[in-house]
């Protein structure tokens, strides 16, 4: 009787080890078929735009990730018409520890973008952006320069009528930060850039002549803002020098993009209208998505009935003689 019921519960182990055992691999196999035929669609991403100058006077470049990064690219900065960008590349120098940069500006589309969408002016600045090898637009730093020190641009606009792209040079040495900015202006109709020196000689004359203040045995700067939004060939700069409490304002001031008149708007600090042209590309990631299938009947399926005889039987055929 004993025996009887052994044998018993050793074929009803072996039934229901087989079942969980067929079982799991029929799911597993579903599963993965499932998952490998399950369809799927690739979502384009959705390209949009937003003003590039939106603090003027703000934009600078990040000095720090020199030392990071041998090749570094900044943001392409779009044109308002849509059809050119401006961008910069910095290189760094680990053996002199040095940084120079280049300017490109890179046109992609011509003038009339109207027919094109959004979406479709997106996708080519996207992917053309830094692939076609675009002229070098100027360039600092190439020169030899001294051990520690950098020279870099940074783009602040484009003008109204997309036709010029201002843009800084800073230099200085990496660890006392920088010394002195510069303002540029590429002319896209000539293919020319200009470093308009006149504004900092303005600057130093004005104070200079007119205030006993010799600025070149000082610290000081000017930083650009960016185009006049009232008269679209001006730019609009200040000059500050430094002292132990910060800053001194010494003038807000504007410069001809031929830097043929620079004049004095006011020695106080006050509001005025800057134009904001340029814009930059924004990009949401392609999205994978699956798509909706009807549910199919459920069928089934004897195969681990059959599995179980044709598994369990034999075993319990050995074993049963061992009790």
């Amino acid at each position: 009787m004993f025996k009887l019921k052994f044998k018993t519960f050793i074929f009803a182990f072996l039934v229901i080890f087989c079942l969980l055992n067929i079982f799991v691999n029929d799911v597993q196999a579903i599963s993965l078929l499932h998952k490998k035929n399950t369809p799927q669609v690739k979502v384009d991403p959705i390209y949009s735009f937003k003003i590039y100058n939106d603090f003027p006077g703000k934009i600078e470049t990040d000095i720090s990730q020199f030392t990071e990064k041998r090749q570094v690219y900044g943001k392409a900065v779009i044109s308002p018409d849509k059809s050119k960008i401006g961008f910069i590349a910095e290189y760094f120098y680990p053996n002199q520890h040095q940084a120079s940069s280049r300017i490109f500006v890179n046109h992609l589309l011509s003038n009339d973008t109207s027919f094109y969408s959004d979406q479709q002016i997106g996708k080519i600045i996207d992917s053309n952006a830094y692939k076609r090898n675009p002229p070098i637009a100027a360039e600092i730093g190439f020169d030899g320069q001294q051990r520690e020190y950098f020279k870099a641009f940074s783009i602040v606009d484009w003008s109204v009528g997309s036709d010029k792209l201002l843009f800084k040079e800073t230099d200085g040495e990496f660890l006392r930060g920088i010394w002195s900015t510069s303002i540029w202006v590429f002319d896209c109709n000539t293919g020319t850039s200009r470093n308009l020196e006149e504004a900092r000689k303005a600057v130093l004359y004005f104070w200079k002549t007119y205030k006993k203040l010799d600025l070149s045995e000082l610290r000081w700067d000017i930083t650009p803002l960016g185009w006049d939004k009232n008269n679209h060939d001006q730019i609009i700069f200040k000059a500050y020098g430094y002292n132990n409490d910060g800053k001194t304002f010494l003038g807000l001031w504007t410069i001809n993009a031929n830097a043929e008149r620079t004049k004095l708007i006011s020695l106080e600090e006050k509001d005025i209208e800057i134009g904001q042209y340029g814009i930059e590309l924004l990009k949401t990631e392609p999205l994978i998505l699956t798509k909706k299938v009807k549910k199919r009947k459920k069928i089934i399926s004897f195969s681990p009935i059959f599995s179980v005889l044709k598994i369990g039987y034999p075993l319990y055929k050995i074993i049963s003689p061992m009790f």
